[in-house]
């Protein structure tokens, strides 16, 4: 699976503002992360990607084919959970997963097949004929995250899939999903920066609409190795460290009467502090400093 976007911008009726400003991506085998502070664009470009929204400008192309002319060619080999899935509350996940997959146009064989290895595999098989507005929230995101992978899809977008999982579900879950990586092209957008550190071997960042980063995650973190320090301040100093412009706080945790701060800077360390490590989520924070 190759895919191709060429160019796009797009911008919403009645808006003078381009929600995306000239994207350029190429994405193939494997898992890629989507990253960005609210509003950066993210879910317009994953609509984009699944065929829901026609951009304004651009070309988008799945192994040569031309996806905004042909969607239901693309649609084929597309899996596609958003962040708030659409369901009929009425229906049980067996009847949705039916209907879901009758509308993709799945055969009754293969349907069923799926439908039971899924239920199985995502824990669901007991909730099965249990109607959907009964389910917890974290069963209904099980439930959509089965409605894409139906189609056992060459292309799966997922907008925040772990919302609502407990960790043995997020386990499995990323089981899955590195197996599925052999052969589809996977895109996740997430605000779990450590789903995205652990499940994906690349990540493409938006910031304004527009493509800030697009690089490997072990390239990005040898990047930010050096700018990655932890301290234990007590309160003059961390009111201190918050005033400084030159410091960006990655997390604190309260230990006593004094607090551990992990933090980033291109302009050296604070006082009584060590270089340490860097993770997916320093970088993320540098890199919108």
């Amino acid at each position: 699976m190759q895919l191709q976007l060429s160019n796009i911008n797009h911008r919403y009726a009645n808006s003078r503002l381009l929600s995306l400003l000239n994207i350029n991506l190429a994405l193939g085998t494997g898992v890629t992360g989507l990253l960005g502070v609210n509003g950066a664009g993210k879910s317009t470009l994953l609509n984009i990607i699944a065929t829901i929204f026609l951009p304004t400008e651009g070309t988008y192309q799945i192994n040569g084919v031309n996806a905004l002319k042909y969607p239901q060619e693309v649609r084929k080999s597309l899996g596609y959970l958003p962040q708030n899935f659409g369901y009929i509350p009425e229906f049980t996940p067996l009847e949705f997963l039916h209907y879901i997959g009758t509308l993709k146009g799945v055969k009754p064989k293969a349907l069923k097949n799926n439908i039971a290895e899924l239920l199985a595999y995502l824990n669901l098989a007991d909730a099965s004929k249990t109607p959907m507005k009964n389910l917890s929230g974290g069963m209904r995101q099980r439930v959509g995250i089965a409605q894409a992978l139906l189609t056992k899809p060459q292309l799966l977008i997922l907008d925040e899939p772990m919302v609502g999982l407990d960790p043995n579900e997020r386990n499995a879950f990323t089981q899955m999903l590195t197996h599925l990586a052999k052969e589809s092209t996977i895109l996740i957008s997430s605000h779990i920066i450590d789903d995205i550190e652990n499940l994906c071997e690349r990540v493409v960042m938006l910031e304004k609409g527009m493509l800030k980063m697009d690089m490997s995650i072990s390239d990005l973190l040898a990047q930010t190795e050096g700018h990655v320090y932890e301290a234990l301040l007590d309160k003059h100093q961390l009111d201190q460290l918050k005033a400084d412009d030159h410091y960006q706080i990655v997390r604190t945790k309260l230990l006593g009467e004094k607090v551990k701060v992990r933090y980033v800077s291109t302009n050296g360390s604070f006082a009584n502090s060590q270089a340490t490590y860097a993770q997916l989520e320093d970088a993320f924070i540098l890199a919108n400093q």
